[in-house]
């Protein structure tokens, strides 16, 4: 078996554009397999030769605890670890370069400190490897259905996953690859991210190792407005894209929203789910990441965290969504849905005993079922509560 410092190779995981990824354990926890196999031959000796009952029941424990630690389904998780070996291109030049950007992929994962991004384990950057966590239960992409149409589970996993995006930035850092693919799920459901081996460093005093227009991102996930951009005009907004594609993704199980077409029919998550009341709120923070101009994505990743608590608080309260073309339930009966029946007209006003003041408007609502009336005031015509501005 292949080993590197104090790894042993297990089995191959697979592999990228850098190099190949495989299953590893920690031979000073469990033993490297040089050592087990002298152990079982000189606990099949002793047996052999053995005069005793005693030492027979003894020797046949050591035989089958050596021969279990050969065995990659007996061995502790926390023995374990994901090896990232670089590969060496033909021309030295590339495999200098290659070996660049995973030092810069070590040293983000190694400063920053945070449940929900991969922790680096171990590395020997001159030798061109480095042994993260591993994560036995996969990836997000291959349990897609985990968090469908649930958008508090949804919130709850991903709002510890922003929290760690929000340490990069602050860190002057910028992902560039959130996608399910890189996220990995811990034994206790956290949601991990790994793979920055695209992440770019937002300081001038970093060597620039990516090309000047490399492509940056996954095709599929990265925001159109990064299509052909300098590396170094690369700004956090990016990861707010990708942070929204990614909830998208959670709600809807689907494997591809094309560039920022989440209201398109097929893509739509209230179509999806017509019956979720809640899955309306899921809108108020993905129409402020998937966004086809730059300019048009306002959010950081602490002003993502704001948003996604503010949602979270709403639909733990069962509130509903307040919007232009949006069916609201009655709060009264359950049944019917409110309709509009009065829009600043005077004469309406009147026959509901109200009087418009300067420019003072009010809508006006009655449930299709019971009757129940509700009213919105708006102050004035050029200044509507935020949530009609949505």
């Amino acid at each position: 078996m292949d080993t590197y410092g104090k790894w042993e190779i297990v089995k191959e995981l697979g592999g990228g554009g850098q190099g190949m990824v495989y299953l590893v354990k920690d031979t000073q926890k469990t033993g490297g397999s040089p050592q087990r196999i002298a152990e079982i031959r000189k606990a099949i000796a002793t047996l052999a030769s053995a005069q005793t009952h005693q030492v027979n029941i003894e020797m046949g424990k050591l035989l089958l605890e050596a021969i279990a630690h050969l065995t990659p389904n007996t061995i502790e998780p926390s023995a374990l670890g994901a090896l990232k070996l670089l590969h060496k291109p033909r021309e030295s030049a590339g495999f200098e370069k290659a070996k660049e950007r995973m030092k810069q992929e070590v040293s983000a994962l190694s400063n920053i400190k945070h449940p929900n991004i991969l922790k680096i384990l171990d590395q020997n950057m001159g030798d061109g490897w480095f042994v993260g966590e591993y994560h036995a239960r996969g990836t997000l992409w291959n349990q897609r259905d985990q968090y469908k149409g649930d958008l508090v589970s949804a919130l709850e996993a991903f709002k510890p996953l922003v929290e760690g995006v929000s340490e990069l930035h602050q860190a002057k850092l910028v992902h560039r690859d959130i996608k399910p693919h890189n996220i990995f799920i811990a034994p206790d459901d956290r949601l991990v991210l790994g793979d920055l081996g695209i992440v770019f460093f937002d300081d001038p005093a970093r060597t620039r190792i990516t090309d000047s227009y490399e492509n940056v991102g996954s095709r599929d996930w990265m925001p159109g407005w990064a299509m052909g951009m300098k590396v170094e005009e690369i700004r956090p907004s990016f990861d707010i894209f990708c942070l929204g594609k990614l909830l998208w993704f959670m709600l809807s199980g689907r494997s591809l929203l094309r560039l920022w077409y989440l209201h398109r029919d097929e893509y739509e998550l209230e179509k999806m789910f017509p019956n979720d009341e809640s899955i309306k709120w899921a809108r108020v923070i993905l129409d402020k990441c998937i966004v086809e101009h730059e300019d048009e994505c306002k959010l950081s990743a602490p002003n993502l965290l704001d948003l996604v608590d503010e949602v979270l608080h709403a639909v733990k309260r069962h509130a509903q969504v307040v919007r232009e073309g949006v069916e609201r339930n009655c709060t009264v009966c359950g049944i019917g849905h409110y309709q509009r029946i009065v829009n600043e007209n005077p004469t309406d006003l009147r026959n509901f005993g109200l009087h418009a003041v300067g420019n003072s408007t009010f809508k006006i609502f009655t449930c299709s079922h019971c009757g129940h009336v509700q009213m919105f005031h708006f102050g004035n015509r050029n200044s509507k509560p935020m949530a009609w501005k949505n």
